[in-house]
């Protein structure tokens, strides 16, 4: 770096002898023309072809050129202008024998391509419907962070009334700096929605659709249905219409066209095929006519199985998910720089020697760093309960949906009280599961480098700690399982609790009139019995797996007196992941019980669509030749439809269900049943 922006050779790329051994810290010369320069710049560049691909996929529509728009596309090109202009004095200084260095070249070229990006970008995000940019906002801030740091060293440098200042260059710095000061304010502000947008349409739309990327940071959008609901109750009109993106409606429809393009990809769905009669060896392999065709299915369809249903919810959701774990990590980095600024600061204080900034600047990032760590983590949880929310959209309506195309046989297989059962608890177990999925990594990783930290301050005492964390392990397994099988045998006796009741007050006349509400109320009473004393096991269960792992950190040796202050903020640390990670494996253990129901579920058989058609050039209402009745081997010979009552009303043929009575008969022949009347004289 040294030949890019030395001028002498007595300069420095680094020091640390300038900027952190000193009363009076400050980076080099170098350091300030070429990498605070770039950083921002770089930063751009990184980002601009994933931003551009992603804005090329997601278009919302065309915003028409706003007077904010105008004013950042104004200041953008004059970024642009100033960069130039500072790369086109220093050519004109190098064509007058004006010795220069490099870096005069290259970060006057490579600041001014970023500004010309960055208002490029301007004008795309507009074309392409967004109205706040969190890539560019980012971008600004970055940019005045750095030129914040060369504006305190060159206003230094003016008050000290240096003889080798350059009045244009600090000119344009100037110039330079105003303009990115307003560029970062003008990009808090939020454009006007696109044309035909449905927010214009819309009575009371939610306002996060129209917050800038800062609001929703900071959850402002929010604050004024709270001061709202603090004057006065809140009512129905008060509460926000849903976003488009999180209706049910539009939730089901994408997630069922990913589960119909993962079983096409995995050719689980099977295309009929025609047979049409014909003669083998004169032996007739249909009864039917040679005109007629007979629709045969090869085999069983197989709809969902686990795996391709995680594969549709990784994709329908997967985007989501990686951000939050994004989030997370970036919150479980920042959750250790607490401790060590503490420990920072103690040393400090001991040393006084030390030059009273370096306090100062440990007590602010004691104050940003919590502030950071604060937005990531309600980011990451208001992250994960959107995506339960549309989880629990989507499965919902998919279970819906598949309880109306059932078939009969299906439907024997799930009964109304697993269905209930469905959409009522084992999807809320899915929901809670995304909420909590982050910590079964988060959780041990926060351990893994508390224990380090901890060791690294107190020494060989906390291997007692590691020791029973790692004895925790073995114990957690089993644990996990037993709450498996628990949870199955929970479930299933819910499920039969369920279709009694539901059967119940189908027929609650009949219980009515022969007095048998006692003897069902036993009945139900058992299967609640068998569940409560699942639930309960289920509880000591879990809370037995959360004692463990909560009393770990305080199976240690005896703090010292000057390692308490560190000591304590690890343990508090240790405290949440501690608590979640037990709640995350029940969670999961659960949730793959509830996966398995509804892939059960979602596995029945089907209706078949092309059974039926219809065709109004008919004259007669139904006609049937040669046909052929089949009934299940597994059930009794009798069909329950009216229709087929209707069907043989006029026929010779007499239909008898189960009740021996014959509609089409008379009722003095249902009573004789083909028998002789004896009349009495």
């Amino acid at each position: 770096m040294k030949w890019i922006c030395r001028l002498n050779e007595t300069e420095k790329f680094w020091d640390i002898n300038q900027t952190w051994h000193t009363d009076n810290p400050d980076f080099s010369q170098c350091f300030h023309n070429s990498i605070l320069n770039w950083i921002p710049s770089f930063y751009l560049f990184v980002c601009s072809p994933f931003y551009v691909f992603y804005l090329w996929r997601h278009g919302q529509g065309y915003i028409r050129m706003s007077a904010l728009s105008k004013a950042k596309t104004c200041f953008g090109a004059l970024l642009v202008l100033t960069c130039y202009t500072e790369l086109f004095y220093t050519v004109w200084n190098i064509t007058h024998n004006i010795h220069q260095s490099p870096v005069f070249l290259i970060s006057p070229l490579i600041l001014g391509s970023s500004m010309l990006l960055a208002t490029c970008l301007i004008q795309y995000e507009r074309m392409q419907g967004v109205r706040s940019s969190a890539i560019l906002l980012f971008f600004w801030l970055l940019a005045l962070l750095c030129a914040t740091f060369q504006l305190r060293t060159k206003i230094t440098i003016i008050i000290s009334k240096a003889p080798e200042i350059d009045r244009l260059r600090y000119t344009l710095f100037i110039v330079y700096f105003v303009l990115v000061l307003i560029q970062s304010v003008l990009s808090t502000f939020t454009e006007e929605p696109p044309f035909f947008s449905s927010l214009k349409k819309e009575m009371n739309p939610c306002p996060v659709s129209e917050a800038s990327f800062l609001s929703r940071v900071t959850f402002s959008w929010f604050t004024e249905i709270m001061f709202k609901g603090y004057r006065q109750p809140l009512k129905e009109d008060d509460v926000w219409a849903l976003r488009k993106s999180d209706r049910a409606e539009e939730i089901l429809d994408s997630f069922s066209e990913e589960i119909q393009k993962e079983l096409k990809k995995a050719k689980l769905l099977e295309e009929p095929t025609m047979f049409t009669a014909s003669p083998i060896d004169n032996i007739w392999i249909s009864p039917l006519e040679k005109s007629e065709s007979k629709l045969l299915l090869d085999n069983k369809h197989v709809y969902l199985n686990q795996k391709t249903l995680l594969k549709v919810i990784m994709r329908f959701f997967g985007l989501q998910f990686l951000l939050s774990t994004l989030l997370m990590f970036l919150y479980t980095a920042i959750l250790f720089i607490n401790p060590l600024l503490v420990r920072l600061l103690l040393r400090l204080l001991k040393e006084t020697s030390s030059p009273s900034w370096q306090g100062f600047l440990v007590a602010v990032l004691l104050f940003i760093c919590p502030c950071g760590q604060s937005l990531f983590l309600q980011q990451h949880d208001y992250m994960c309960y959107l995506i339960g929310l549309q989880l629990r959209a989507a499965i919902v309506g998919t279970v819906y949906k598949k309880a109306l195309i059932i078939s009969s046989a299906g439907r024997k297989e799930s009964s109304a009280g697993e269905i209930v059962n469905l959409i009522s608890t084992d999807v809320q177990k899915l929901m809670d599961l995304a909420a909590c999925l982050n910590y079964m990594w988060s959780a041990p990783l926060t351990v893994i480098v508390a224990m380090y930290l901890l060791w690294q301050t107190m020494g060989i005492a906390v291997l007692a700690g590691v020791a029973v964390f790692i004895l925790n392990l073995p114990f957690m397994t089993v644990l996990g399982l037993i709450i498996k099988k628990v949870q199955e045998q929970q479930m299933n006796q819910k499920d039969n609790r369920i279709k009694l009741i539901s059967d119940i007050l189908q027929g609650i006349k009949v219980l009515k009139l022969y007095a048998w509400e006692n003897a069902f109320m036993k009945k139900v009473d058992v299967f609640r019995l068998v569940e409560l004393k699942a639930i309960k096991t289920g509880a000591l269960l879990f809370s037995g797996a959360a004692a463990l792992f909560i009393s770990s950190p305080f199976l240690k040796n005896v703090l010292d007196a000057e390692k308490a202050f560190v000591t304590i903020i690890l343990l508090n640390i240790l405290r949440i992941p501690l608590r979640m990670f037990p709640l995350a494996i029940s969670l999961l253990v659960q949730s793959s019980v509830s996966l398995k129901r509804f892939v059960k579920f979602f596995s029945a058989e089907e209706l078949d669509p092309e059974s039926v058609y219809t065709d109004v050039s008919l004259t007669t209402c139904y006609n049937k030749r040669h046909g052929t009745f089949t009934w299940s081997s597994s059930e009794p010979p009798c069909l329950h439809s009216w229709l087929t009552v209707a069907i043989v009303g006029k026929g010779s043929v007499a239909y008898i269900p189960q009740e021996n009575w014959i509609p089409n008969a008379t009722f003095k022949e249902n009573i004789l049943f083909g028998r002789k009347m004896e009349e009495l004289v």
